[in-house]
This record gives C-alpha cells, sequence and structure tokens, in this order.
C-alpha cells in the first residue's frame, strides 16, 4: 500500500467504528491508506484513518477509548461531518450480538445489515419512551439509510444470488495477510450443532436492528424484547444515535448471541467479516452515483433544528470580535470547560445582534448544528419557544406542564448532536432565579451537554453572573469609525455622511449606541432630511433629543410585541431596577438630578449600611446604567440614560419632587467655603450648579435660595466671581421681592457689589446697578440714612462715568430727591428708628469714601452651619 496526501474534500465516504478490532478491520480492507489528515476543524476530536476503496476515498472514525454507546457515535460522526465536507454517506460497521430463531438461522461470524422493513427505517431504538411503571411505550422513528445505499443492497443482493459474495475472497485474503482475523472455529460457537449450516461461510442476513446504551447479554430478557420489537436480527449500541444525524447503513458482524455465552472469541472474525462485507459494497456503488448523490451535510442541514426568529443581518457591523470569541468558545475543543457565556450591556448596545451574527456562523462552519432561540421577553414567550423547540425535535407526549423537562431532557442527551441555545433578553431575574410552588426557577429546566452551549443576552450582569459564572462578554459603544460605518450602511444614501465633521459629531452626541443610530438613519430615511437638519434637531434641547430617542421606527430584527426606541428600552431597565431594589431606584432618580459624570460616591444620599449601598450601585452598573472605574469613588452615568431618567420622572411627574430631595440633601451635606474643605466643594460644584439650573422649580423656593447662597460662597472663594455674582444676583430678587428677607438681600447684595467691583470694575454699569439695589434694601429696612448715603455714592459715579444728562442719571437723582424728601417728612419716632436701626458697621465704599470696606469674609459665612462642617470660622480677620 502506499502512502499518500489527498485534501480532505475529496473524501466521499465516512466509517464510523466503536472498538479498538473494527477500527484494525476497517484498515485492513483499504485498498490504499493515505496520510493522516490536515486542517481539521476546531471541534473535531476524532482520529482518523483515511484511505481508498475501489474508487472511492474513505475516512474512517473510531470512538474514544472506553466511550462507547449512542452519544459517543453522534459526536464522532458529527464531527466527521464538519471536518470532511464532501461525505455522501456513512457506514456504521462493527460487531453485534445475534438473536437466533427458528426463522433465522442466525450463527456467530454471520452478517446482519440493517434495511427498512415495516414501519421501521432499519433501526429500533429499544431504549427511547417513556416508562408508566406497569409498560414501556416506546417513542420515535429512526430514518432508513439513504437511497444510494438501499439500492445498492438490492443490487448486491441480486448478485450474490448468481455469484458467489466478493466479500468472502476479500475475507480470505485479509486472513492470509492478518492470521489475528482467522475463524475462531465452530467449536466455540454453542449453536454449531444445531440447524441445517453446513459451512462455515458466513451468510448475509437483513432486517432490522435494535440499538441502544445497554449490553444485553440475556437470553431471556433479549427474548423478550424480542417479542415487544417484532423481528429484530441482532442488538447493537451506536447505530440509534447515528441513523438520524448522518445518512448511514448500519453493518454488523455477529460476535454473540446477547446472552451468558458472551465473550471475545469472535469479536476479531465478526469485525473483518463486517469489514469485509462493507468493501464489497463499495465496489457495486458507482462513481458518478457518489458525484451526484447530495452531501450528507446538506441533507442534515436541512434536518436541523433551527427556532431563530430573525434572517441574517447584513448590515451587521462592529462586533466581530465579539462574534469571534463566542465562536471559539462554541467550538472549543476543551468541552470540560462551563459551556455556557452571557452577553451583558446597555440597552440598545446591540446584544441581540452578536447573538444573531452567531447563529449564523456557527452554521456556516458546522451545518450540522442546531440552534435553538428562546425570547425571554415574558413567561408566555418562553414557554412558547420551548413549545416550538420541542415541536422541532419531534419529542412525542408533550404538554404545556412538561414542554421544559422534556427540551432539557433531550438535549442533555448525546442523542441531541450540537447544539447552540441562546436566551436572549433574559433580564427578569425572578423569572430565571426564583421559583415558586407553582413554577420552578427557569434556571432549573437549563440543559447540560459536553456537545451543546447555551448563550444569554441581558441588560443585567448580576443576572448573567448568576447564570453562567465568569463567561462574560461586555458590549460598549462603539468607536467613531464602526459607529460611522454602521450609520452609513443603514442609510438609504450613504452620501449623507460625506461631511466628517457633521458625522462625527452627530454619531458622538449618539453616544455611539447601535440602536440610536439605527433609529436616527430611519428618522433620517423616513422623512428625508439631511445629517445636519437630524443634529440641529438633537440640538435643540433635551426634550427634543428625548423626543427624537422615542420615536417607534421599523425594525425587522427586533420582535414585534416589544418597543423598539431607545428610550423604551431603558425605561424597561428602569421598571426592572424598581423591582429588584428600591435604594438603586432612588439612586437613580437622585443622579438624573445632578450632574452625569464624576458624581462623588459621598455625594449619594446615605443607604441603612455600606453593604446595602454597595449592592443598589451593584445593580446600576449591572445594568450599565453607572460605571465606576476600579479604586475610584467617582460614578459616571450614561449621558443618554441621565436625559432619559430625567424625562420619566417629568412625565410621571417626580421630577420636581427628586430635584427638591437632591437640593435639601444638598443643604445638609455641602461643606462651608473653608479652604480645608476646597477639594471636596469642588468635587461637588458642577452637581451642585447642574441642580440649580435646573427650570423644574418654581421661583421662590427658600431651600434652594440657601443652597444657591451656599455654593456662591464657595465660588466666590475659589475666584469664580462672575458665576457666584448669578447665584447671588438670583437669590437677592428672591429675597427683596419678600418683606421679611430684606436683611438677607441686604447682605446678599453687598457680596454682589464686591464681586462687581473685583470683576468688572467700581465705575461698571453692573457694579452701580447694585449699589442701587443695595440701597434701595436699605431703604426697605428703614435705615434712611445708610441708603441715601450710598445712593449719593452711586449717583456721583455715574454722572462721573456716563455724564449728569444720561437718562440713568437722571433717573437715579430723582430717587435720590424723593428719599430726601421723604425722610424730611418722617416723625420724630420714625427716624429714631432708622437711626437705631442696627446693620452692617460699614458699607462698601465707592466715590468719595463714605466709609471702610466692610471684610467680607464677615457676610459670606452662611447662618446656619451643619454639625459636620467647621464652625470655628465666623472671627473676622
Amino acid at each position: 500500500m502506499t502512502s499518500i496526501s489527498m485534501p480532505t474534500d475529496r473524501y466521499t465516504v465516512g466509517w464510523i467504528c466503536a472498538l479498538p478490532r473494527e477500527l484494525a478491520a476497517a484498515k485492513a480492507v483499504l485498498d490504499e491508506v493515505h496520510e493522516s489528515p490536515r486542517n481539521l476543524q476546531p471541534n473535531d476530536d476524532n482520529t482518523y484513518i483515511l484511505g481508498r476503496i475501489q474508487q472511492h476515498y474513505v475516512t474512517i472514525a473510531s470512538l474514544p477509548a472506553g466511550q462507547y454507546g449512542i452519544g459517543s457515535a453522534a459526536t464522532a460522526a458529527q464531527q466527521m461531518r464538519s471536518s470532511f465536507k464532501s461525505i455522501r454517506f456513512g457506514l456504521l460497521v462493527g460487531i453485534g450480538g445475534g438473536i437466533p430463531t427458528e426463522d433465522n438461522d442466525i450463527r456467530l461470524g454471520d452478517v446482519v445489515v440493517g434495511q427498512p422493513s415495516g414501519q421501521s427505517g432499519g433501526v429500533i431504538q429499544y431504549d427511547l419512551g417513556k416508562d408508566y411503571g406497569t409498560f414501556f411505550e416506546r417513542t420515535g422513528f429512526l430514518n432508513a439509510p439513504p437511497a444510494i445505499l438501499l439500492n445498492v443492497l438490492n443490487a448486491l443482493k441480486a448478485e450474490h444470488k448468481l455469484q458467489p459474495p466478493k466479500f468472502l475472497d476479500f475475507l480470505a485474503t485479509v486472513v492470509q495477510r492478518y492470521p489475528i482475523f482467522s475463524h475462531p472455529g465452530v467449536s466455540h460457537d454453542v449453536l454449531h450443532e444445531s440447524g441445517q449450516r453446513r459451512d462455515t461461510d458466513p451468510v448475509v442476513h437483513y432486517g432490522l436492528i435494535a440499538s441502544g446504551n445497554k449490553v444485553i447479554k440475556d437470553a431471556t430478557a433479549r427474548d423478550q424484547m424480542r417479542q415487544e420489537l417484532g423481528d429484530i436480527l441482532c442488538f447493537e449500541m451506536e447505530a440509534a444515535g447515528l441513523i438520524n444525524n448522518f445518512p448511514c447503513l448500519v453493518i454488523r458482524g455477529i460476535s454473540d448471541y446477547a446472552d451468558y455465552h458472551k465473550n471475545d472469541y469472535w469479536q476479531d472474525y465478526a469485525a473483518i467479516v463486517a469489514a469485509c462485507y462493507a468493501k464489497e459494497l463499495l465496489y457495486v456503488v458507482q462513481p458518478r452515483e457518489i458525484e451526484i448523490a447530495e452531501k450528507a451535510s446538506s441533507i442534515i442541514h436541512h434536518k436541523q433544528c433551527q427556532t431563530v426568529p430573525f434572517d441574517r443581518n447584513p448590515r451587521f457591523i462592529g462586533r466581530q470580535s465579539k462574534v469571534d470569541q463566542l465562536h471559539k468558545m462554541v467550538f472549543a475543543k476543551n468541552r470540560n470547560s462551563p459551556r455556557k457565556a452571557a452577553i451583558t450591556g446597555l440597552g440598545g448596545m446591540g446584544k441581540t445582534q452578536v447573538a444573531l451574527e452567531l447563529a449564523y456562523s456557527v452554521q456556516d462552519q458546522d451545518p450540522t448544528l442546531s440552534v435553538f432561540w428562546i425570547p425571554s421577553t415574558s413567561i408566555e414567550a418562553i414557554e412558547q419557544a420551548f413549545m416550538s423547540i420541542s415541536e422541532q425535535l419531534q419529542l412525542q407526549n408533550v404538554t404545556a406542564a412538561n414542554v421544559k423537562s422534556q427540551v432539557k431532557a433531550y438535549l442533555s442527551s448525546e442523542m441531541a448532536g450540537s447544539w447552540l441555545l441562546i436566551i436572549d433578553n433574559a433580564d427578569d431575574a425572578d423569572i430565571w432565579m426564583k421559583s415558586s410552588p407553582s413554577l420552578p426557577a427557569l434556571k432549573t429546566f437549563l440543559p447540560q451537554n459536553r456537545n451543546g452551549f447555551i448563550l444569554f443576552t441581558t441588560r443585567n450582569q448580576q443576572l448573567a453572573t448568576q447564570l453562567v459564572g465568569p463567561g462574560i462578554i461586555r458590549l460598549s459603544e462603539l468607536d467613531d469609525v464602526m459607529a460611522i460605518d454602521l450609520l452609513k450602511a443603514s442609510l438609504i444614501n450613504p452620501d449623507l455622511t460625506k461631511d466628517h465633521e457633521t458625522t462625527t459629531t452627530l454619531v458622538r452626541q449618539l453616544c455611539g449606541l447601535p440602536l440610536a443610530l439605527s433609529q436616527a438613519a430611519s428618522f433620517i430615511n423616513e422623512n428625508d432630511i439631511s445629517l445636519e437638519a437630524y443634529l440641529s434637531l438633537l440640538n435643540q434641547q433635551g426634550s427634543a433629543m428625548i423626543e427624537l430617542l422615542s420615536e417607534e421606527f421599523e425594525d425587522e430584527f427586533r420582535y414585534p410585541d416589544i418597543k423598539n426606541p431607545v428610550a423604551s428600552t431603558w425605561l424597561v431597565s428602569f421598571q426592572q431596577i424598581q423591582k429588584s431594589s428600591d435604594m438603586a431606584a432612588q439612586y437613580l432618580s437622585f443622579m438624573a438630578c445632578i450632574e452625569a459624570r464624576d458624581i462623588p460616591l459621598s455625594l449619594l444620599p446615605p443607604a441603612e449600611s455600606n453593604i446595602e449601598q454597595q449592592k443598589a450601585l451593584g445593580i446600576l452598573k449591572a445594568y450599565a446604567f453607572i460605571t465606576m472605574q476600579s479604586n475610584s469613588h467617582l460614578i459616571n452615568m450614561h449621558r443618554l440614560v441621565h436625559l432619559a431618567i430625567r424625562n420619566w420622572l417629568q412625565m410621571e411627574d417626580q421630577l420636581l419632587k427628586w430635584v427638591v430631595k437632591a437640593i435639601e440633601h444638598f443643604n445638609d451635606i455641602f461643606p462651608s467655603d473653608d479652604h480645608h474643605n476646597r477639594g471636596l466643594w469642588r468635587e461637588y460644584l458642577p452637581h451642585a450648579q447642574f441642580i440649580l439650573q435646573n427650570k423644574v422649580l418654581p421661583q421662590g423656593v427658600e431651600v434652594q435660595e440657601e443652597f444657591a447662597q451656599c455654593v456662591g460662597r464657595c465660588l466666590f472663594e475659589d475666584g469664580r466671581y462672575r458665576e457666584a455674582e448669578v447665584l447671588f444676583q438670583a437669590v437677592y430678587k428672591a429675597r427683596h421681592g419678600r418683606p421679611g428677607r430684606w436683611k438677607e438681600a441686604e447682605e446678599l447684595e453687598v457680596q454682589v457689589i464686591e464681586i462687581s467691583k473685583r470683576v468688572l470694575g467700581a465705575e461698571h454699569p453692573d457694579t452701580l446697578r447694585s449699589m442701587g439695589n443695595l440701597a434701595d434694601t436699605l431703604k426697605s429696612l428703614k435705615r434712611n440714612d445708610q441708603a441715601i448715603a450710598l445712593l449719593e455714592d452711586c449717583l456721583q459715579l455715574r454722572e462721573k462715568k456716563i455724564g449728569s444728562t444720561h437718562p440713568d442719571t437722571i433717573e437715579t437723582a430723582k430717587i435720590l430727591q424723593s428719599w430726601r424728601d421723604s425722610t424730611v417728612d418722617e416723625t420724630p419716632f420714625e427716624q429714631s428708628l432708622s437711626a437705631s436701626d442696627t446693620g452692617p458697621a460699614t458699607l462698601p465704599s465707592y466715590g468719595q469714601g463714605r466709609g471702610k470696606f466692610h471684610p467680607l469674609l464677615s457676610l459670606l459665612r452662611r447662618p446656619h452651619q451643619a454639625t459636620n462642617r467647621d464652625d470655628d470660622d465666623d472671627d473676622v480677620d
């Protein structure tokens, strides 16, 4: 025999053996032995012997040592098909236990070939069915051999009626070369003296073969099973695992009678007889018939189960590396590692699309692999999916009550072959993890099989960890390049993306979120607008962006009963968070009222314990609503989620309540403006300013005024005078308009004047306007002398700066004169009240130096400091 190398796609016949002696017999009948194959598929663990019989190239695989039975045979055949894609049919060749009867004079060394009879396809699985206690109901139907082999059987049977079988010549040649395969002698056959058999030549029997995972070696059990199953000729242990997943013919050499006499004497001889028969069969098969026959992988592909609800997405972009990573996990050689994983990420990140692409890509590599899909959008959807899977698998006696158990049992068995189970949108922890008296947790119905793989998609990383452990693949936003590619692929007119600057701005506004990009493209396509126009809509105001993100749009890759807008997907997540943790929902509502980025952990409202706080934050991180770098005390909230939650609170009439709560919390914890606290209040300031700019607050909310004054002091201390002035002016206006708050208004206006003087100068119109406001406040407090003095300073500065004829100067002069006149008309008692009214020792000095500048520090202290702040800084330097 010569040793040559052939590409794997040249091999058209697959030969499966269970035992080493069967493999040796198969190799012994080859006309030519080839080199071992190269470039096998990653999931192929078989060891192969390659060669030629007549004009057919044959690949021979044996089961792993010590692993026999239906499941091991199915796995070996499946792996063979994945590596040798041109195989047309298979031969399962080896030994079996004969069932001698009066009608069937089966002897040791004979050959039994599985052939359809009655309602059976040639093989009956005797241990598949349902045990009712008093009786066992067998279920299921195994396929018949492919037509090409059935035709050859007829031709071979006809030939054997006219000519001596060629396999006897093959047998003699092999035995001469390999004496180990010699006939053991009739003395080792307990039936050699019975019947009319006069020679030792093997006889070929055609009929039914019983297959199962048990070794039958009891004559009573054998005969009882024959009565139940019908006219079966032999028992074996592998065929039932192949026949429905590999178009093949079963050929068995009889090595025992399935009774207590079972031994090894006849196994080598029985194996070589079966192999020689298989060789003769291949001599009859014409090469032309092989060429036109359909490939086994194609036949199996049509029979494989698939419950994927969507077509392949031709616009799948940007996540190929994640698909490749999962692909390696599905086809990993090490099948002892956990056979499950989860894709996690924010709603709209593209988890379903990654799973969908994986579903099709694994079948590209292995057409025999089944893919099942369960949409975990509701209990009803899950139940329906299990029922659909059971129908695809043709399971018997399935009811709504037992369907999940039935599917689990089948997919956990070796008969199921290779499969991928995708459970999409598994977001509800209660459904998957919690049991009730009427409904066990769905996790208990997950199958386990080294040839299967389960993939979850979920927004809830905590649930993902509970379901799959560390096998988590987390999706983040697309980078600019991938986001632009996705947007371009989704647009009717891809030329709209030629303006790179506008396109980049748009994808960044949408945070590289695939669902948001698809939604934007749909809006642009439907309304025939430019990217600039869409970007303009986004930039109008926050509510406009939310309105766009809430637009329904057609999407063939989303479930029909689920709303597809981005904002809707996050609302579902928020509702699930509310169910699982009230503290997490409170944190989310609180953070929606402040700046989305760099939120100090110390800023959050206190929980009952640190553990409760960590659990609440863990839930928000699990849904990807927030992120925290390791060893960092700063929290970041996704910008679009921040906007969506604010909008949801607004629609539920909850935003004002939460803004007020947030301000009250700030009033409790916000530090004083002492320089020792500078690091802390610098972290708090962006969030304080964000909340103070909130337009939902009505005018005159006193808690807001106190908070704004406190923030203003810190801004002033930090040299951010302009920002401080804005806050002081706002509080001044609110307090000046309310009797009883004029004293506080006075203090604020003093601060504003000092800020204006520092920033704008003493003669700036804004500074002079603040002086006038303070004078008006002093007048309201009946401190007339101080009011008139300050207004006189203001008038002098106006005359100097803008002239005596300017309208502002004239108006100031008129007000000053009216105040002087009203003071003359006061009664002595009113004058005594005005004179005795206490106020600042001095006022800010302008123009003629009517008083010494009052140190501002004494005016910038909060009236009531919180207990956790520095209270020893009230002394004026």
